[in-house]
């Protein structure tokens, strides 16, 4: 049985956890969440003295290419790992109709490739989608995923919508982000640790692959890795999902020869 790890990163705030959940529910796959490796608040680096919690040292970076390494080796793992922070999907995001459209065109995937599917056999593929802000700052992280949807959007957006929200849950309570903290710690975090995607968007090098989406090629220390980037600011969450589902029926269906995984 062979097993797919499909990267859903970008910013804070990029709409990146509400389009993995609309795609865990349309397509049957189970979500991995970074956020599950945070490491208790008390470890957390601090700056300035303000706890630092958008930077890789925040998390267990080797603990988590270690468990995504072992779901690609152990067929027995079929299960989610969901972080408690993750958003509530709304049928106000998606209209009845383009849901049951949606969900129609999942169903043979579902049936073909959900990973905790009755049917699935040891000649089939398990996918998983992996959910975080700070995989493409790792390069073990990077090397355990076959391919990464990639969300990003400019910087008001973003700090309008990390400011709305209220508080997080952590290992030893709560946080909530101090006066300044998207200025002075996330988006500088963000660009920082994303500047390998960032970049090259930047400079508009990329395929455009279809209509806002391009890809960008990462060259990793044994294969290249696709990114392929969506602007979360300009698409809307169904039109994302659609999006996104190409992608991932696509790839699936890419003769062997074509897709560069090194797994």
């Amino acid at each position: 049985m062979s097993t797919i790890l499909i990267g859903c990163a970008g910013a804070s705030c990029s709409g990146k956890s509400t389009l993995t959940e609309w795609l865990s529910k349309i397509l049957g796959l189970p979500v991995i969440h970074q956020d599950r490796f945070f490491k208790a608040d008390s470890d957390v680096p601090v700056v300035n003295g303000i706890m630092h919690w958008d930077c890789p040292g925040a998390l267990d970076m080797s603990e988590f290419a270690a468990f995504l390494k072992n779901v690609r080796a152990d067929p027995a793992f079929v299960d989610s790992e969901l972080s408690p922070n993750r958003p509530t999907i709304s049928d106000k995001d998606i209209s009845s109709h383009e849901l049951d459209h949606l969900m129609i065109r999942g169903e043979s995937f579902r049936s073909n490739h959900s990973a905790n599917n009755a049917r699935a056999s040891s000649s089939g593929t398990r996918i998983f989608l992996v959910d975080g802000f700070l995989m493409m700052s790792d390069p073990d992280v990077m090397a355990q995923l076959d391919y990464v949807l990639f969300l990003h959007s400019d910087y008001q957006i973003l700090k309008e919508r990390r400011e709305a929200r209220f508080s997080y849950v952590t290992l030893e309570g709560t946080w909530q982000d101090p006066p300044g903290y998207f200025d002075d710690i996330v988006y500088p975090a963000y660009v920082e640790y994303n500047a390998r995607v960032l970049d090259p968007l930047k400079q508009n090098e990329g395929s455009g692959v279809k209509s806002n989406v391009r890809k960008v090629e990462l060259d990793l220390a044994s294969r290249s890795l696709s990114v392929f980037c969506i602007d979360s600011g300009k698409v809307g969450i169904s039109e994302m999902v659609r999006l996104c589902m190409d992608i991932v029926q696509e790839w699936e269906a890419a003769p062997a020869s074509v897709v560069k995984t090194g797994h």
